[in-house]
């Protein structure tokens, strides 16, 4: 293909563990034409472990893609695996290329919300913080409700859809009460309520909510 192919990859799997499997890999993808490279930074136990439990047991080992980084210099290197924060980003970002956020930006989305001005610093200027501060939670799932709308067709899962929204109060009052509506709605959803009722409802409840936390 002559379209730009990245790879995601662990840094070894089983026996295939030593950092000469690794390099190797790099080669081989590399001769390949592939220029850019993501690592989420752990050894995967096929042999061992469960795909759940392979996702957390085996240990972080940042330094080992921090080495590729050194050893790779003309490939773009992306790090994944354990980053819950911006301030753990921009750490990373010392030695590498990019960061690559998984789970969290589902459990906590909002904490994207910094990451232009904490990696641009043109975008901290009072003109551009000062428009980013009018965004606020609520005006995104507004946005991000009216989107969903335009969405809806049977082939559509409703809870799918939705997903992105549940972690977006975390850890604000009233945050459980917005997971859980969302989880009624679904099952009301699966029980026969038509998908766009249940998504007028969350934007009627979202208003209620609005009005609550801010009093």
């Amino acid at each position: 293909t002559t379209l730009p192919v990245t790879v995601k990859t662990r840094l070894g799997v089983d026996d295939f563990n030593r950092y000469d499997d690794l390099t190797r890999f790099m080669d081989t993808v590399s001769e390949a034409g592939c220029r850019t490279v993501i690592l989420h930074a752990r050894m995967a136990y096929l042999n061992k472990y469960s795909p759940k439990e392979n996702r957390s047991i085996p240990p972080l080992i940042y330094e080992t893609v921090y080495r590729l980084k050194q050893d790779y210099p003309e490939t773009e290197i992306v790090i994944n695996g354990g980053v819950t924060s911006l301030e753990q980003a921009a750490e990373h970002l010392k030695f590498v290329d990019g960061v690559m956020i998984g789970r969290e930006a589902y459990s906590n989305p909002w904490i994207l919300s910094g990451a232009d001005a904490l990696i641009n610093a043109e975008l901290a200027s009072p003109q551009k913080s000062k428009h980013i501060g009018d965004i606020n939670r609520f005006k995104v799932v507004e946005h991000y409700l009216s989107y969903a709308l335009k969405q809806l067709d049977d082939s559509i899962s409703l809870a799918l859809l939705l997903r992105p929204l549940l972690g977006m109060f975390h850890g604000q009052p009233g945050g459980r009460l917005w997971r859980r509506r969302i989880g009624d709605l679904v099952v009301a959803h699966n029980k026969g309520l038509p998908a766009f009722d249940a998504i007028s409802d969350l934007l009627g409840w979202l208003e209620k909510y609005r009005n609550t936390t801010a009093n």
